[in-house]
């Protein structure tokens, strides 16, 4: 399975973004500050529901924003593109859908 796409809003200091890749490997550079570690943060958030940063939801809310959202599209072997999304609120109550339905768990 690989990600075919991420998009971002409301996340640390990115702006809201789109980020297409290819099947192989994909190269996220940039200067210090350019919010690569945050793109990172925002697969990680969509593949886990998580931060590798920690637990705390405050500080990857965007300031000024109520909740973040981050979607995304994945292919398996097979050719099959599912589309994720995972909001997370301030308050730290998080969704996660697949192809629009509302998954349980996140380890759904």
């Amino acid at each position: 399975m690989w990600l075919r796409s991420v998009s971002v809003r409301g996340v640390r200091n990115l702006a809201p973004a789109t980020l297409e890749f290819g099947p192989g490997v994909n190269w996220i550079v940039g200067p210090n500050g350019a919010g690569k570690s945050s793109v990172l943060e925002s697969i990680s958030l969509l593949a886990t529901s998580r931060s590798f940063r920690g637990a705390e939801v405050g500080p990857i809310v965007q300031f000024g924003q109520p909740a973040l959202l981050v979607s995304g599209k994945v292919q398996d072997e097979g050719g099959q593109v599912l589309q994720l999304g995972v909001t997370r609120s301030r308050a730290g109550e998080t969704r996660a859908k697949r192809d629009g339905e509302l998954l349980r768990r996140s380890s759904e």
